[in-house]
């Protein structure tokens, strides 16, 4: 005489209990003392504060330093070349000057 009305099961959920029931097929069981200690029983904590270690830095020069440093040997080549250019042409026209007085 009286029908239970079974409420339509949503997507959703449907998808939530197969992609659960294949996670625990693949992963398996799980038993207690299969699980690892993050510690040896053995080891006792200390009460006093471990020394920090030791820091070594090394200096390293990378590629772009090295190519930047010979750039700038050769800007710095370039630069006295021409310095020395001009003062020889004004060493010059002095020398004119005073030829002429």
């Amino acid at each position: 005489m009286y029908r239970i009305a079974a409420k339509p099961v949503s997507r959703s959920l449907l998808a939530f209990g197969a992609a659960s029931a294949a996670a625990v097929a693949v992963a398996g069981p799980a038993y207690a003392d299969e699980v690892k200690q993050t510690r040896p029983a053995k080891e006792k904590l200390s009460i006093y504060p471990k020394p920090d270690p030791e820091i070594l830095l090394v200096e390293t020069h990378s590629d772009l330093a090295t190519h930047i440093g010979v750039a700038r040997v050769h800007a710095t080549a370039a630069y006295s070349e021409g310095q020395a250019a001009v003062q020889s042409a004004i060493d010059k026209w002095i020398g004119v000057e005073h030829a002429v007085e």
